[in-house]
């Protein structure tokens, strides 16, 4: 997580950003999923503004999926997420997917906040 402040500092120092806190997970993907075409924006959690991944499976091959694409304005961009690659993007604005993978993928994924001026409203029965 350390690393993750180190970028939202650099970012808001450099580009006069405003991010004020990150939040990371790690997913387990099974083989023979995929993540369907979306964006990152929630109405409940408005303040997720830039995405960032990396595939933590090192001997991963481009034969086997699992490409980021971007769904971007003039184009479709795959992007193959291999060791030491880290893809960051506004997933506010930039329309992806995870394209099918045919093994289980471990990733982390970590977004950038700013604060939002709406709150975020309590999930009941969750504990």
């Amino acid at each position: 997580m350390r690393c993750l402040e180190e970028l939202r500092e650099l970012l808001n120092r450099h580009l006069y950003l405003s991010f004020v806190t990150q939040e990371a997970h790690y997913t387990l993907c099974p083989a023979q999923t995929r993540y369907q075409r979306h964006l990152d924006q929630f109405q409940y959690a408005p303040g997720r503004t830039v995405f960032t991944t990396s595939y933590l499976n090192w001997d991963w091959h481009a034969e086997e999926g699992g490409q980021l694409c971007l769904h971007l304005a003039e184009r479709l961009q795959d992007l193959l997420l291999s060791r030491n690659r880290l893809v960051l993007f506004r997933s506010v604005d930039i329309q992806h997917e995870v394209l099918l993978a045919t093994r289980e993928r471990l990733s982390i994924i970590c977004l950038l906040r700013y604060r939002s001026a709406l709150p975020i409203p309590v999930a009941h029965g969750i504990v």
